[in-house]
């Protein structure tokens, strides 16, 4: 009796342990689905977000080419804007203030000589005593209706290499030219030329 009951007690906890490894064998394989799920869920969810961030960053390409051309669009507009004519208003300060910093023009005008502060006539002034050297501001005179008037071509904005201010250097006495540039200075409006063409007059 007592050795059929150490038998049943035997059987009965082979039966547990086969349950248990089969029990275990199974949490593992439920576990390992479990886990090669989350990896694919995972794997799935880095593809989004790589995906996102490409997104995002195609997004932000197109803003900054957007603002690109808004800016672009912008400085082409500001070209675009029509000098003012100051042809028959230049012996007038008064008048002229109400243009200060804005785009000017002034039509057949006559390329004159410049008086240096020595007295002497020059074609044109490197700075404002004619000592200075090429690159420096390039000042000229130009005469409109038997008035005589200094413009300049200021080297931070029109440098040596420019066309203006080759142009200056080589006109000749007497030539007639429309000019354009900004009118600064709102006590006493000065003109900096920042284009100069040659007329047919």
């Amino acid at each position: 009796m007592k050795k059929k009951f150490v038998a049943l007690m035997l059987v009965a906890v082979m039966a547990l342990a086969a349950f248990g490894c089969g029990s275990s064998s199974a949490k593992s394989a439920s576990d390992k689905k479990q886990e090669e799920t989350a990896e694919a869920a995972q794997k799935s969810g880095d593809t989004k977000g790589a995906a996102a961030a490409d997104a995002k960053a195609g997004a932000e390409t197109a803003a900054e080419a957007a603002s690109a051309e808004t800016a672009s669009t912008a400085l082409a507009a500001a070209d675009d804007v029509a000098a003012v004519d100051i042809s028959d208003q230049l012996g007038d300060k008064d008048a002229l203030k109400k243009y200060a910093g804005q785009k000017v023009a002034i039509k057949n005008a006559k390329s004159v000589d410049t008086e240096d502060p020595g007295g002497d006539l020059l074609r044109f002034l490197y700075d404002t005593d004619g000592n200075g050297d090429p690159g420096d501001d390039l000042y000229f005179s130009i005469e409109k209706d038997g008035k005589t008037y200094l413009l300049k071509i200021e080297s931070d904005l029109c440098d040596v290499e420019s066309e203006p201010y080759q142009m200056v250097e080589t006109l000749e006495e007497d030539t007639m030219i429309n000019l354009e540039g900004t009118l600064t200075g709102e006590d006493s409006p000065f003109m900096q030329v920042t284009g100069i063409a040659i007329t047919e007059e």
